[in-house]
């Protein structure tokens, strides 16, 4: 399969981050004034497959580690106990705990 024409213009790659769960879809375009690649952008599975069979280059990533929207969640919920130990709420802090437990 031939690489897409627009890659004359435009320098531009899909990616697929594969995560245990789920999987997370970007396109990335390189910046040739900066020379280097800029911000990814989320994109949907869709779209991520129609440009993967309109012959745009792809990128696959296995990734261990958990997911971006659960480390925000985790974050959040430990900031949260945090404040709970400090007004010294033991109800809403085992409340927190086992929500964390239930995500991890």
């Amino acid at each position: 399969m031939r690489e897409h024409h627009l890659n004359d213009f435009k320098k531009i790659k899909y990616i697929c981050e594969i995560y245990k769960e789920r999987r997370f879809y970007y396109r990335q375009e390189y910046l040739v004034g900066s020379d280097r690649w800029g911000e990814p952008k989320q994109i949907s599975e869709e779209t991520f497959l129609k440009r993967k069979r309109d012959g745009f280059p792809v990128e696959y990533r296995h990734i261990d580690k958990l997911p971006p929207y659960i480390l925000s969640q985790l974050q959040g919920l430990d900031s949260l106990i945090d404040l709970a130990l400090d007004t010294k709420d033991e109800e809403w802090f085992r409340e927190l705990v086992d929500r964390r437990n239930m995500i991890f």
